[in-house]
Formats: structure tokens, C-alpha cells, sequence
């Protein structure tokens, strides 16, 4: 059977079959792969519909706001918020309110002092995965900001902001 020329919905209903007996794990027939993580049934099936998305590029759920649509409904609900304000999210410490509830812990942490990212080089430690991400590159070198006007490459996008600002206002 040729997976390739199936609809979405006969492409999860065939994958969840195949694996069902063997595993507990979800598999990927464009990428010939098993997922390393175990599902049930019906969570590896809805787990299947959201990855073969990212081969199709199917995106059924549309936001009534404006033009967006998305992959899952949890993204849809997510982007929403942005048209009505809704902040459901709200710490424990303080009146700040978040639209996701990875913006809420990452705030929480602000009150606790939690720093759960670890540089691999130094002892430094931070309080997201981004600042983590910004501060390894003093120690790799990396440069992924790169002027389109002159030689000029930042490794903090701060600095390549700044940088555009005083050579090139042009661009800005």
C-alpha cells in the first residue's frame, strides 16, 4: 500500500494500525521512523495527525480574527488570545497575567529565582532557554546576524539592531 497517495485521516488510521500490536510507539511513514515516546492509542493517533501537518502542510484550523490558520486547535486557542486580550494565565505573586502558560512560568520565575538552564562551558545559568541560547554563543563564536550592507555580524540580536541603527538608518 502506497501511504504516500492516502488522505490524511487514512494515513493516521494506517499508522496507528501498523504499530498497534508491536509498540506503543508512534511512527512516521514519510520519514521512516519510530517516535522514541509511547502512546496510547488515541493519543498516538492525534500525535500521528499533528506531525504528518508537517509534511502536508495542512492547516485546518482558522482563526476568525484574520487570515492565520493553524495546525492544532491548542495553537488556534494560543493565537486568539492576541485578539481578545484574554489572560488566563495569572502568577501566584503578583498581578501579571500571561496569554501561554510557558510566558506564566517563565515569569514565575522571576519570584523564585529558579534557574533550570546550565552552559554546557561555564557556570553560567539563566532563567530561559532563550538567554541560555545568547549567552553559549560567547563561548561558540557563532554570528547569526549578519548585516546586509557591510561585513558586520552580531551575535546578539540587540547588538545587530544597534548596528543597523547607527551605519545603515536606511534600513531601519
Amino acid at each position: 500500500m502506497k501511504l504516500k497517495s492516502l488522505s490524511l485521516q487514512e494515513k493516521v488510521k494506517v499508522l496507528a494500525r501498523m504499530d498497534a500490536g508491536a509498540s506503543m510507539r508512534a511512527i512516521c511513514a514519510e520519514l521512516d521512523i519510530k517516535s522514541s515516546t509511547f502512546y496510547p492509542f488515541t493519543d498516538r493517533k492525534d500525535h500521528m495527525t499533528k506531525h504528518i501537518r508537517t509534511h502536508t502542510g495542512e492547516k485546518p484550523y482558522k482563526c476568525s480574527y484574520c487570515s492565520h490558520s493553524f495546525t492544532t486547535k491548542d495553537r488556534l486557542l494560543n493565537h486568539v488570545r492576541i485578539h481578545t486580550g484574554e489572560k488566563p494565565f495569572t502568577c501566584p505573586f503578583c498581578t501579571y497575567c500571561a496569554t501561554k502558560k510557558d510566558k506564566l512560568i517563565q515569569h514565575i520565575r522571576t519570584h523564585t529565582g529558579e534557574k533550570p538552564f546550565s552552559c554546557p562551558h561555564c557556570p553560567f545559568r539563566s532563567s530561559t532557554k532563550h538567554t541560555l541560547n545568547n549567552h553559549v554563543r560567547i563561548h561558540t563564536g557563532e554570528k547569526p546576524y549578519s548585516c546586509p550592507s557591510c561585513p558586520y555580524r552580531a551575535s546578539q540580536r540587540s547588538a545587530f539592531k544597534c548596528h543597523l541603527l547607527k551605519k545603515h538608518k536606511e534600513l531601519c
